[in-house]
């Protein structure tokens, strides 16, 4: 409880800064605005006698607020990424995915018996809500038995998380899929 209440004053005195209120030590808030911090600092400790005079009393004048609209796009930096930044982004999500989806039996035995190894690039066209829509060859490892087990790994990953910038559009990203041999 006390985490969200951290979160939600921080999210509140952010929108008051977005709307030009100042916070600690300033001189003059913008009318009408109370930052969280200064509201809670003036409230009296809890006394139970004391909640039901309150409540049968009227209020002394309007409830203070911190002032909604648009939040300062500074404090969220995942919204201020260039598209470029977002689109590596997105890579990094996916490979995260696609790591977690890779299991010990995904190596073809055909493969291991071979010694055969690789890195294939499977290109992933992931639309604006974050589905993968089509899964593709990018570039072969040389191995047909280990492209095609890359293709079904990463079809196993069905949805990705989307950065703010890139969200509503169509985006293609690359992953490397790598079949490795350990010496034992």
């Amino acid at each position: 409880m006390r985490k969200l209440l951290l979160i939600c004053t921080a999210w509140l005195a952010a929108l008051a800064l977005a709307q030009g209120a100042h916070v600690k030590g300033s001189a003059a808030p913008a009318a009408g605005l109370v930052a969280p911090s200064q509201q809670f600092a003036k409230s009296p400790p809890h006394n139970p006698k004391s909640v039901k005079s309150a409540r049968n009393r009227p209020a002394d004048g309007p409830v203070k607020l911190a002032a909604l609209g648009s939040p300062n796009l500074g404090l969220y930096p995942s919204m201020m990424q260039t598209e470029e930044e977002a689109l590596e982004s997105l890579e990094r999500e996916l490979s995260l995915k696609v790591g977690k989806q890779i299991r010990e039996d995904d190596y073809p035995d055909e493969a291991i018996r071979y010694r055969w190894t690789g890195t294939t690039l499977v290109q992933v066209q992931v639309a604006g809500d974050g589905m993968v829509t089509d899964v593709s060859l990018h570039r072969s490892s040389g191995f047909s038995v280990l492209d095609e087990q890359a293709l079904t790994v990463v079809r196993r990953v069905s949805k990705l998380f989307l950065p703010f910038r890139l969200r509503g559009r169509e985006h293609s990203v690359t992953v490397p899929v790598g079949f490795y041999l350990k010496d034992v």
